[in-house]
This record gives structure tokens, C-alpha cells and sequence, in this order.
């Protein structure tokens, strides 16, 4: 009984081992994931490895030792030991699914017969050895040598599933120079054109380095320096030199050209000089911005004095030239402190967040909101097992400002990040990511809309930032990256931002999805038709000659049938795409340590209003988004009816993950509500047929107020009668309009004393609107 009891503690260790082995070579060659965090996830494997293996050995010892000595009968015991033994091998049904090879793909089936064998053979040699006549087979086998090394694993296992793979580099931006003209002096300068901060964009190529960036525009001569305080430890410079594409097309050849030089010292050293000849003839490559250090910086001692110069090569040039060749400058000026973080673990009390934004994703074509149609099942299904709000509005109904409110917490009006001119996330504000990370939460964002990335800044906070620089992604295109960070990602605890598109122009959905809710497209339906429909609702080509307002001059009815149909399509697909995440999370055991927070960044008007797309007003449709939060500390199954603001959102979930936000009216959504008025805004509105002009709503006390900012007067609604507003009671009800009004101004005035400093958008902002489709007018 001892021998087999040896020989199965054994063949447990090998077992085991052989488990852990194969689990860090799924992850770590096969899938090529990060190796500390392969290394930790197969660490915490090892205790219930160990013991599921040795039991299993110890049993199939004994069962393989004992009964009848029959051919037939030992043979159906070894294959009932190799079963046993292939369960430990795959993981099944213990380990979870990401990790247990199957029939599903091909390698998943190789691997498995694979196992299948190894574990018969294992079977086979373990009944000839405990059958064995000849006492010296299995006598290195001893039991007490197994529990050591059993005891060794554990504590080596111990060991390394004490560290969560690596510590994470936490970056923050202790000062942007070039937004602080207080901080530097100017030794030299053209009386024409003096040092200023200004948006700076080399090339518009989106596969280099030549991006938009927030610049101290130098045109040359000019000569500015700056110094590092004594108190300002640890600090890293960063500068990255450039011209704006605007001066390169400004010259044909590089014979017409100046040559422009750029130096920054510190102190007596030159740690950057950089040569451009700008010119319409340039390589794409030649135009990246110029980086000190390739990007990575330079450390900068306290006292120090940094000096930054642009020149002519040569003799100067005329005035003209000079005039040409002035956007030049150093973008991305800024001091930089870096601290070591370590990964932690996610527990119910500090779980993971999951924070999903399906963008133009309006409530009321949502099955979970009790749309007919059953376009969000995995949707409905996150609700019943969490909290749903239904009466969730975005700050804005578009997306600059929107998704700058959910990620900072705070109203447009004070992150400033408002229209096409004004469109970067200060790196003065505190964003939910940099207080997340702080608290030992690896960050990651995908980012399917090109307006949410790392050249507005959305990145700050965020250790992974994925997005694409100049066109809509949908789900399918980026939920392989999505479900493999998750997969390398499963054992620490993490900030999960995923921003989808499928709802978006062009409405674009899988082709199930399209046959499911739409049908085939109209044969005289262009498939840009609905932002061109869009743009001439909004130069007022559906006004009646009486003054009335027709959609049906511009959209045909078919066609206005079609785009409400494809649109429900769209949102099944994202509702699809949110089916994956959840599966994936389900996948890997992480659903209950796992905050899920489903909303939207904005909606979408169908006409309701006469128009098309989003942005142009503050109406129902445009700010009323699904929200649904699901998870640890969440009630089960509840429905709140008082509103909330997405801005709740930064502030709720920094308390999640053991930070905070100190933010005016700032609540916590799980554990309860308060009504509050709700102010909404946005600079691209339509109002009486003129466009891009400055909205504001109030909704307050069953009540809604819009108005253009700078004209008295405003349009009145009723929510309790008019949800949908539509009959506008302004006439009737002066004295509520201007009481209305007051309060929009007063609270106008308050967020805009909390804006912080920033730069209009350049040429890179600008051309991808165009490029996008909406030229200037992005939404």
C-alpha cells in the first residue's frame, strides 16, 4: 500500500508539473503574453494543481495495483487511470476555459489527443510499476522525498504568485511647458512673431510620428528658457522638435526652402539638435517630430535650466521667407515624474472595472429600455444581474465633450474639451485612469473612434491605448486585441475602457444582423446618403415653402424606413460585441471580481427633430443613454428612475478602485441617487437655421429649457407631457424661461472659471474630420 501510495505522490508531482508547464506554454510561446504576468497566473495555479494531481496519481496507483490480474480487466483499468490523467493534463473541468484544449479548433484537438496519449502512457508505465515484482522498481520513489519536493513547489509557487508578474512605470505630467508662458522667458524673439502655444502637425500620414501635438511655436530666431525649481525631484524632460505641415507646403523644393535649426540645452549641454528643410517634395518620414532620447526623455536634475532655440542655417532669409516659415516649434514640451507601481489582485472588495461606451447608442432602441425590437439581449442580460438607470443622459451629445466628462467627471463647460478648435484633454485635469493607476490598477484602453486618442490626449492614465488614427473601427476589428489583453491580463487587477462604434455612421453591422433588422439596402441608396442627408437638413433644404418643416423633401420615406432599420441592426451588433466581453469574463472566472459599467457616449437623431447624425441639438434623443452597472456592490435586478449624469460615472468608480475624485456634486450611483438638475451642452448646434452655435439645456423639475447661449428667449418642454419634446411651451411660460435661463447662465459662468489652459486644434484635428467624413463638422 505505501509503494503505491510513493509511486502515485510521484506520478501526482509529474502530473502536476506537466499541467503548469503546458498552461505557461499556451500563454507565454503560444499566445506570446507578457512573461511576468504568464509566470505569476501559472504560479497561483500550482496549490490546487498539486493537490487535484497528487490525489489523482494516489488514486490511479491504487486502482491500476488492485483488482483482477485479467488482460481485459487491467487493460479497462489503466484507461480509466489515463482518463483521470487527462483530466488533470487539460484542466477539465476545473481550470477555466481558456485554458482547457478541446475540439473547438484544430490546434485545440491536436493537443488534446496529444494529451490523451501521454496520459495512456503514464497510465501504462504506472500499473507496470506498481505491479512490479522486483522491489527495486519505484524504490527512488520514496514518500518522503515526494512531500518535500511537494512542499518545496508550494512554497517556490508561494514565492512567485506573490508578485504580480512586474510593477507598472505610473507617468505623470508635473508641468506642460509650453501652456504655462508665466514659466519661461524669452531671450530672443521677432517683435512679428513671438513665442506662443499653438497645435502643431508635421504630417498627416497616420503611421508616423507626425501627429498634432501642443507646441511652443519658435519661429526663428527665437530663443526661450525655462528652469527647474529646486523642489521639483525626479523629473524627466521631453521635447520633440518640428515644423507644421503648413510650413513644408509653403515651399515647392527643397532650394526654396530654409534650413531650420533646433537645439535645447540644459544647462551648457545640447541634448537635442535637429535640422529640417521643409518642403512640399519632402518623404512623409523626414517630417516626424525630432525626440529627445527616440521618445523615452531625459532625466532633468532640480536647478537646472533648459533652453530651447530655432535658427536659420545660414544667412537669413528675406521677410517673406521667414514669415512662411514660422509654425515651427517644440511639441510635447513637458516635465515628466515617474514612479514604480506595484500590480494588485482583484478581490469583490476591489474588483476589476469593466467600462464599456457604445458610441451614438440611444436608450430607447434598446430592448433592455423596452424597445420592441430585440436589439440588446446581452444587454437585457447584464441589467437582471446588475442596475439599470433609466434615466441616464450624457453631458453633451457628441463626443469630445462627452467622453471627456465620463473620464474626468466633470461638465464641458470645465474640461474644456468642447469643439473641433478646442479639443484636448488637459494634462492639468485628473482623469479616472491616473487615479486608478495610482491605486496598483494595470489600465488599458481600445478605443474604436479616432477622435478618442492619444493626440487629444485621451491616453493619459492609461499603460495600453489602442485606437486608429484615422478611421471607425468596428467590434470585430478590434475584439481580438480586446479578448487577448484580457486573456494576459486575467490575474491583476484592472481598468478595462472600451470605446465601440457599431451604432455610428455608417451604421455599419454584421451581416446577420443587417438580414435580422434591416433587409437589403435600397438600390438607389448611396452609402453615404445619411451624412449627405444630414448636411442638407442642416442648411434648411427641407423647409416648406409655408414656412413648415418636411423632412420627407430631402429623406425619401423608404429610405427613412431603412436608416431606422439599419441603425437597430448597428446596435445589435455592439450588443453582440458586449455578448463577447461578458463570455470572455466568464471565461476566465473574473465575473465576480469584475465591476461591468455599460453606457454610451451620446445618441442619435432619426428625425425626430428633422434632422439626422448627432451633435445639432440637446433634445431626448441625442442625450438619453443606456446605463447599466453590474458587479460587486451593485443590487441585483434594480431599476433607478431618478436621473444621473454620466459625469457620475469618473467619481463612482474611482471610490471602486480605492481612489477619489474630488469633484463638486459628485456621487457614488451604487449606492443611491439623488435627483439634481441636469445641464446639457453642446458648440455644434443648430438653432433657427443657423449651425455650429453654442446649446444649452436645463432639465430640472419636470421641466426643459434649451436655449443658444447670447440670445435671450428659449424652447420649453414639458417632460411629463412631452418626453419626447416636442410642443414648446416657452410663450406660455415667461417667467419659468427666465427662470431657467438664469440658472444655465449662472452655472455656465461657474464651470468656465474651472476650465483649464489648452490650445485650438491644428491641421492634423482638422484633416481628420474631413477624413472621417464630416468635415468640421465631427460629431
Amino acid at each position: 500500500m505505501s509503494r503505491c501510495i510513493a509511486v502515485g505522490l510521484w506520478t501526482g508531482l509529474a502530473l502536476a508539473l506537466a499541467r503548469c508547464g503546458l498552461v505557461y506554454a499556451m500563454d507565454y510561446w503560444g499566445r506570446g503574453l507578457d512573461e511576468g504576468l504568464t509566470r505569476w497566473r501559472t504560479a497561483e495555479r500550482v496549490p490546487w494543481v498539486l493537490a487535484w494531481a497528487i490525489a489523482t496519481g494516489i488514486g490511479c496507483a491504487l486502482l491500476v495495483g488492485s483488482g483482477s490480474s485479467a488482460r481485459t480487466a487491467r487493460f479497462a483499468r489503466v484507461v480509466a487511470a489515463a482518463a483521470l490523467m487527462l483530466a488533470v493534463l487539460s484542466g477539465w473541468p476545473l481550470d477555466d476555459a481558456y485554458h482547457v484544449p478541446g475540439p473547438g479548433t484544430a490546434r485545440g484537438m491536436v493537443t488534446l489527443l496529444a494529451l490523451a496519449a501521454i496520459a495512456l502512457a503514464f497510465a501504462a508505465v504506472l500499473g507496470r510499476i506498481v505491479r512490479a515484482d522486483d522491489a527495486r522498481i519505484g524504490r527512488p520513489l520514496s514518500l518522503g522525498a515526494g512531500f518535500a519536493l511537494a512542499v518545496a513547489l508550494l512554497v517556490a509557487a508561494r514565492f512567485v504568485a506573490g508578485d504580480p508578474g512586474s510593477s507598472m512605470t505610473v507617468r505623470e505630467v508635473a508641468r506642460q511647458v509650453a501652456l504655462e508662458p508665466d514659466s519661461w522667458t524669452v531671450e530672443t524673439a521677432r517683435t512679428d512673431a513671438p513665442p506662443h502655444a499653438a497645435s502643431v502637425t508635421p504630417s498627416l500620414a497616420p503611421r508616423i510620428d507626425g501627429g498634432e501635438l501642443p507646441t511652443l511655436v519658435m519661429p526663428p530666431p527665437c530663443r526661450v528658457s525655462f528652469v527647474v525649481a529646486p523642489d521639483e525631484n525626479g523629473l524627466r524632460l521631453h521635447a520633440a522638435a518640428g515644423c507644421d505641415l503648413s510650413v513644408a507646403r509653403a515651399f515647392a523644393s527643397a532650394e526654396a526652402a530654409p534650413t531650420i535649426v533646433f537645439r535645447v540645452h540644459i544647462d551648457d549641454r545640447i541634448v537635442l539638435e535637429h535640422r529640417r528643410t521643409p518642403h512640399a517634395e519632402e518623404d512623409d518620414v523626414a517630417r516626424v517630430w525630432a525626440r529627445i532620447r527616440d521618445g523615452s526623455g531625459l532625466e532633468i536634475a532640480p536647478g537646472a535650466r533648459v533652453t530651447l532655440e530655432t535658427a536659420f542655417e545660414g544667412a537669413p532669409p528675406s521677410a517673406e521667407v521667414a514669415g512662411r516659415a514660422a509654425a515651427v516649434g517644440f511639441g510635447g514640451l513637458e516635465l515628466e515624474r515617474r514612479s514604480e507601481r506595484p500590480r494588485t489582485r482583484a478581490s469583490t472588495e476591489r474588483p476589476n472595472i469593466v467600462l464599456i461606451v457604445m458610441d451614438t447608442l440611444r436608450a430607447d432602441r434598446t430592448s433592455a429600455h423596452g424597445y420592441a425590437r430585440p436589439t440588446t439581449p446581452a444587454l437585457e442580460s447584464l441589467a437582471r444581474r446588475g442596475t439599470l438607470y433609466e434615466q441616464a443622459f450624457a453631458t453633451s451629445s457628441w463626443t469630445w465633450p462627452s467622453t471627456a466628462s465620463i473620464l474626468t467627471g466633470l461638465e464641458p463647460g470645465a474640461h474644456g474639451v468642447i469643439s473641433d478648435p478646442e479639443c484636448y484633454l488637459a494634462d492639468e485635469l485628473e482623469t479616472l485612469p491616473e487615479v486608478l493607476q495610482r491605486e496598483g490598477v494595470t489600465t488599458a484602453a481600445f478605443a474604436c473612434n479616432p477622435l478618442v486618442s492619444p493626440t487629444r490626449n485621451f491616453d493619459a492614465g492609461f499603460e495600453t491605448f489602442e485606437s486608429s488614427p484615422d478611421r471607425f473601427l468596428m467590434s470585430p476589428q478590434m475584439m481580438p486585441s480586446i479578448l487577448g489583453w484580457l486573456d494576459a491580463h486575467a490575474s491583476v487587477r484592472f481598468f478595462l475602457y472600451l470605446h465601440l462604434v457599431d451604432p455610428h455612421e455608417l451604421h455599419r453591422s454584421r451581416t446577420e444582423d443587417r438580414a435580422r433588422f434591416a433587409g437589403p439596402k435600397p438600390d438607389d441608396l448611396d452609402e453615404h446618403a445619411l451624412h449627405e442627408y444630414a448636411q442638407r437638413l442642416l442648411a434648411d433644404e427641407a423647409r416648406t415653402p409655408e414656412g413648415g418643416w418636411d423632412p420627407a423633401r430631402v429623406v425619401p420615406e423608404a429610405h427613412q424606413r431603412w436608416l431606422s432599420d439599419a441603425y437597430d441592426a448597428a446596435v445589435a451588433s455592439g450588443d453582440h460585441a458586449l455578448g463577447e466581453v461578458l463570455a470572455r469574463l466568464d471565461e476566465l472566472g473574473l465575473t465576480e471580481n469584475t465591476l461591468i459599467v455599460f453606457t454610451s457616449d451620446h445618441g442619435e437623431e432619426l428625425l425626430e427633430h428633422g434632422h439626422l447624425q448627432h451633435g445639432q441639438s440637446v433634445h431626448t434623443e441625442l442625450v438619453h443613454v443606456p446605463l447599466v452597472l453590474a458587479g460587486p456592490g451593485v443590487a441585483v435586478g434594480a431599476r433607478i428612475a431618478a436621473a444621473v449624469s454620466n459625469r457620475h460615472l469618473a467619481p463612482t468608480l474611482a471610490q471602486v478602485g480605492g481612489a477619489r475624485l474630488a469633484l463638486p456634486g459628485a456621487i457614488d450611483l451604487r449606492t443611491g441617487t439623488r435627483e439634481e438638475p441636469l445641464f446639457l451642452a453642446t458648440e455644434c448646434g443648430w438653432w433657427n437655421g443657423a449651425r455650429d452655435v453654442s446649446l444649452r439645456a436645463l432639465r430640472a423639475d419636470g421641466w426643459s429649457l434649451h436655449c443658444r447661449l447670447g440670445e435671450d428667449g428659449g424652447r420649453l418642454y414639458d417632460l411629463r407631457a412631452d418626453p419626447g419634446e416636442l410642443v414648446d411651451l416657452a410663450a406660455s411660460q415667461p417667467e419659468r424661461v427666465l427662470a431657467m435661463r438664469q440658472r444655465i447662465e449662472e452655472y455656465e459662468r461657474a464651470q468656465n472659471t474651472l476650465r483649464p489652459s489648452s490650445v485650438r486644434a491644428g491641421a492634423g484635428t482638422r484633416e481628420l474630420l474631413r477624413a472621417t467624413g464630416y468635415a468640421g463638422d465631427e460629431r
